[in-house]
């Protein structure tokens, strides 16, 4: 500290910036963000004194950098973009890397996956073993070029050793932090989980919260894991108590995969006491934050039966659903047929077919027509159109989830003057891609409509309301009945 403090008063704009990152991280020093963006504005200033007077390749990318986090100044993408930019047109590996991370998310200039691609290939090319991980996960994905796993796998494994090599030379934690992230998951060598400890400890002791996090779930998994296995031994204390204070410690950074995680460890009550209070907090804290995770374990709380709220339940679920969340998704789908054994009618108002229009459903009709169109039936049962139930009910039997027989007695639809009511349902097929209710679509090989509930709805309602039967008793629906509704 005090070697790097005399070389950073004495005027070098890089052992300033290294002063900002000690009292950003609390290197050697108490942790002081004013101080440490004090120490990157004079880096900063120095530094574009100094490419003001000579260009500097290297400069100019460590300019970009200042830019690109905010470091001594607003972030500003655009002007790190321009400084990347600038080494770039002299293949600065490291400048090419960076700019092709904007391009890749689209951050201070227009995304580009196949402009990434190329910056990243011309890095790789140079040595660069960050941009030949990247490249991997392009290859990987087939983002910004043809998919190619056996290319991905090669560039991995140089990222890989790149990293080793790099690791020989300096003290780097985000370094240590990756190479302890691909001995964690097997990305581009074997997996390694005391390997992957020993990096991530290395990365975490030196203040990154990431590697913190990442060992704190790894402590916590092999811990819960070893208690399902042998559940007398005795747990490593001390591990999990240092697990605890790094989640604490990323949580109170704003990680909210870390908020997740200890919501989820105090509600769970298996390394700890449980604690809901503090498991809410936490949950609550992450998905105030967008955390998908924490969205479905909000969600299931909510529907257990001590902690019961439905609206807040559908809420938590919805959003991660939206998400593609199968789990959510999965839950939302039980909810929403929950009761369904309890109706009279094949299309309960209120029920399942229902709520379709509420919470914006679609049907779809794969390989048939509107006479198979059940939710038609549902919106005769809402409009209470007569004749259209039978006057005795029929015994069914439910077989339900956990394997018991419920006794059904529900009236069928039926008219006697026409006991198929859906074979009349096709006369509506006109109406219903007029008015847009209806599209016509393929499902696979299959000519299939795709039905908008409301919309359907509406259209149903429309043409039935001068005569409620017409449906069957006509022999077909004059265009007039539907005009109104065009779009």
């Amino acid at each position: 500290y005090e070697i790097m403090k005399e070389e950073a008063e004495q005027g070098n704009a890089y052992a300033m910036a290294d002063m900002g990152k000690m009292y950003a991280q609390g290197i050697f020093v108490e942790a002081d963000k004013a101080k440490a963006q004090e120490w990157y504005e004079k880096s900063l200033k120095a530094m574009l004194i100094v490419e003001g007077r000579k260009e500097n390749t290297y400069l100019e990318y460590r300019i970009g950098k200042m830019y690109q986090y905010g470091l001594g100044t607003e972030e500003n993408l655009p002007e790190a973009a321009k400084w990347f930019g600038m080494a770039s047109s002299k293949e600065h590996k490291y400048a090419l890397y960076s700019l092709g991370m904007l391009y890749l998310h689209g951050k201070g200039v227009e995304q580009d996956e196949e402009k990434a691609c190329q910056l990243f290939q011309r890095s790789h090319k140079k040595g660069n073993p960050y941009a030949s991980f990247e490249l991997g996960k392009l290859y990987e994905a087939g983002r910004g070029s043809e998919r190619n796993t056996d290319l991905a796998g090669k560039c991995y494994r140089v990222a890989f050793l790149g990293f080793l090599n790099l690791e020989k030379k300096s003290r780097d934690d985000t370094l240590w932090y990756r190479i302890g992230t691909m001995y964690l998951q097997g990305v581009g060598t074997e997996a390694d989980e005391k390997e992957a400890e020993k990096y991530l400890r290395k990365s975490a002791d030196y203040g990154n919260t990431h590697a913190a996090y990442q060992l704190a779930k790894l402590y916590i998994r092999q811990k819960t894991e070893k208690r399902k296995t042998n559940p007398e031994e005795i747990p490593d204390y001390e591990k999990i108590r240092q697990a605890f204070k790094w989640l604490t410690e990323a949580s109170e950074q704003g990680n909210s995969f870390a908020d997740y995680a200890l919501g989820k460890l105090y509600a769970d009550g298996e390394l700890t006491a449980k604690n809901m209070e503090k498991a809410f907090y936490h949950l609550h804290r992450a998905a105030d934050a967008d955390n998908v995770y924490a969205w479905y374990k909000l969600g299931r709380l909510y529907l257990s039966d001590e902690y019961k709220n439905i609206g807040r339940a559908v809420h938590y679920l919805k959003l991660a659903a939206n998400q593609k969340n199968e789990f959510a998704l999965y839950r939302l789908g039980k909810l929403y047929l929950a009761g369904e054994e309890n109706n009279n009618t094949p299309c309960t108002p209120g029920g399942c077919y229902d709520r379709l229009r509420s919470c914006g459903g679609k049907v779809l009709l794969v390989g048939v027509g509107h006479e198979r169109n059940t939710f038609i039936h549902s919106v005769e049962e809402v409009l209470n159109v007569p004749h259209r139930l039978s006057d005795k009910p029929m015994k069914l039997q439910i077989v339900m989830p956990d394997g018991s027989i419920k006794d059904s007695y529900m009236r069928k639809h039926y008219n006697a003057d026409q006991p198929h009511i859906s074979e009349d349902f096709v006369k509506l097929n006109q109406a219903f891609l007029d008015c847009k209710a209806v599209r016509e679509v393929t499902f696979g090989d299959a000519e299939s409509l795709l039905c908008d509930a409301q919309a359907v709805f509406e259209v149903v309602r429309h043409v039935i309301a001068p005569d409620p039967e017409c449906i069957v008793t006509s022999s077909s629906i004059p265009k007039e009945r539907w005009e109104a509704l065009v779009k």
